[in-house]
């Protein structure tokens, strides 16, 4: 071993933890240092140029700004005084002048319906309707020829 080599020894466990244990305290205390701010406060505003149209022409060159002027109809559209000024059209519901009739109720009819599906599907008795335990079968499969069942052979030719 030369001088070179012992210089360049490998760190033992120990070290190691003390180099990580060691970063971790710088990197916490360099957090606590610079991360212990108040809030930030907002600078306050200045003045700042606004751009204004003059004149009463202004507000029709506003209006024309309008994205569903030319797409929909409009009150302010070239056909806007058909389309959205439309009539409300009156109407008056007649007099109802019959007096109410009222379904006839037979009571000799009010049992019919169940009593012939009554007699029509007896029930069934419960000991009829059993489960069946289910039948386990092996499937039927044809037992093929192993694939040695042939012998093989080898031949050689040649030099």
């Amino acid at each position: 071993m030369n001088a070179a080599a012992a210089g360049l020894q490998s760190w033992s466990r120990r070290t190691w933890w003390g180099v990580g244990l060691g970063l971790f305290a710088l990197q916490m205390l360099l957090l606590f240092w610079f991360g212990a701010r108040g809030p930030v406060q907002p600078r306050p505003v200045s003045r700042s140029p606004q751009l204004e149209f003059a004149g009463p022409p202004a507000a029709e060159w506003l209006l024309l700004q309008d994205p569903t002027l030319f797409a929909h109809g409009h009150a302010r559209g070239f056909s806007g005084s058909s389309w959205m000024r439309i009539p409300v059209p009156e109407y008056q519901p007649p007099e109802w002048s019959e007096p109410p009739r009222w379904l006839a109720l037979d009571g000799q009819q009010l049992g019919n319906l169940l009593r012939r599906f009554v007699q029509t599907n007896p029930p069934i008795a419960p000991g009829l309707v059993a489960k069946l335990a289910p039948q386990l079968t092996a499937p039927d499969i044809a037992p093929s020829a192993p694939a040695t069942a042939s012998p093989s052979t080898l031949r050689v030719e040649g030099e």
